[in-house]
């Protein structure tokens, strides 16, 4: 990797700002914590309440501490060695840090990954493998929510409130859904929200070639 690399740059970025990063954003966006009670509801319907979820791509832990208020038995997980130590202020259970591409846990560990706002920091090119990954970490029919910004470019970035600079993926509506399709999930929902830009989420279902999913998709 060289210095422009833009997981290494955005690595630095994030240890850099953490602090400040996390005074700014300590409070959970309505569209985030509407998300969130949608996964934590389609855990208990799925009996799965109890099991594991991994933040992937925690930042300072707010989600993650958000929903461990409401019962669910969190692993935070960032590549900012920085926002993991704001996380600990926050959050319970166990930090990692680690790479999206390639995580450190067995198959078939989590009943859910959310990873919210996270995805969008890796090229295009790259961000099949953190889906991949995500899906071989989820136990059958395991949950994922995953949420980019709308657009079409990727490059650096910079915003009148935080200046410095970190890569940013943009997707459009029916690209987004087919990547997530073409990682092995099936959309169970998916829709978008104004933040001061526009957001896009899915949540999806691990399925197989086996067994398909136990849910009904949206199209």
């Amino acid at each position: 990797m060289t210095n422009f690399d833009p997981i290494r740059r955005n690595r630095a970025v994030y240890d850099q700002m953490a602090g400040r990063f996390s005074e700014r954003n300590a409070e959970m966006q309505p569209y985030v914590s509407e998300a969130a009670e949608r996964l934590l509801e389609a855990l208990r319907l799925a009996g799965r309440a109890d099991q594991l979820v991994l933040d992937l791509g925690c930042g300072a832990g707010r989600d993650a501490a958000w929903l461990e208020d409401r019962g669910a038995r969190i692993v935070g997980a960032d590549l900012s060695m920085g926002m993991l130590s704001e996380a600990h202020k926050c959050v319970r259970g166990p930090l990692c840090q680690l790479d999206m591409r390639c995580l450190p846990y067995p198959g078939e560990t989590f009943a859910a990954v959310w990873c919210q706002a996270a995805l969008l920091h890796l090229p295009k090119a790259l961000a099949p493998e953190a889906l991949n990954e995500a899906r071989r970490a989820l136990l059958p029919s395991g949950l994922l929510h995953v949420s980019v910004q709308r657009g079409d470019s990727e490059g650096f970035e910079s915003r009148a409130y935080e200046p410095e600079e970190r890569f940013y993926a943009h997707y459009q509506v029916d690209e987004f859904k087919e990547m997530v399709r073409a990682a092995g999930f099936t959309l169970l929902a998916y829709g978008q929200a104004e933040s001061r830009r526009t957001w896009l989420w899915i949540l999806g279902e691990k399925t197989t070639a086996l067994n398909g999913s136990l849910s009904r998709p949206v199209e």
